[in-house]
């Protein structure tokens, strides 16, 4: 078996060898292919909201008639944060013919409530039957893209954070003001008590 990685690693074909067809005079290859770059949106994604990433390219690269198994990996590097599979929509399974490609349409909904941040996964093709001369054979020859997904912090969060902010500086304010009546009161005794001293 030989695999080759392009990019970030996010682009794998892997090609298997051999007696894969035990009916079949002839061995063949079995082998996928996937696009190598990163599907991702444009822009940041509002949680409670579904995106349409770019079409996901797969190749046939054997010499067999193969059907795949499409699933996705939750994946995250130091930065990033593992992204749910429950939110990757694809195709499940497909069947090419040698030679030939397809473009899977591939969306992402981000559940209300999502954390902001970076997450990450691949979407993994792998390849699971030999559909050739009435024979069925698992392989394992399998290919995965990276798909990574930048998420806007939920609505409401930043005006929290103001709100706490606000507070906070209304009550250091108030300890101030009481703090400079109180001095001027020491210094002039004949000024009057307010409050509930």
């Amino acid at each position: 078996m030989s695999i080759r990685a392009h990019g970030r690693g996010v682009g794998v074909l892997a090609v298997v060898v051999g007696a894969l067809v035990t009916a079949s005079p002839a061995y063949g290859s079995v082998g996928v292919g996937v696009g190598a770059a990163t599907l991702t949106s444009r822009h940041a994604v509002k949680p409670g909201s579904t995106v349409a990433l770019p079409s996901w390219w797969v190749q046939n690269t054997g010499t067999e008639r193969m059907g795949y198994r499409l699933t996705a990996v939750p994946h995250a590097d130091l930065h990033d944060k593992p992204m749910p599979t429950a939110w990757v929509s694809v195709a499940r399974t497909i069947q090419l013919l040698p030679g030939r490609h397809t473009l899977l349409a591939v969306r992402v909904h981000v559940p209300a409530g999502t954390a902001g941040g970076t997450y990450e996964a691949y979407l993994l093709a792998r390849a699971t039957t030999v559909a050739g001369s009435g024979t069925r054979a698992a392989v394992g020859a399998a290919a995965a893209t990276e798909v990574r997904l930048a998420v806007s912090a939920p609505a409401g969060s930043s005006h929290q954070a103001l709100a706490v902010v606000g507070g906070l500086a209304a009550a250091a304010a108030a300890v101030v003001i009481a703090f400079s009546r109180a001095r001027r009161r020491r210094r002039d005794p004949s000024s009057p008590r307010t409050g509930n001293g």
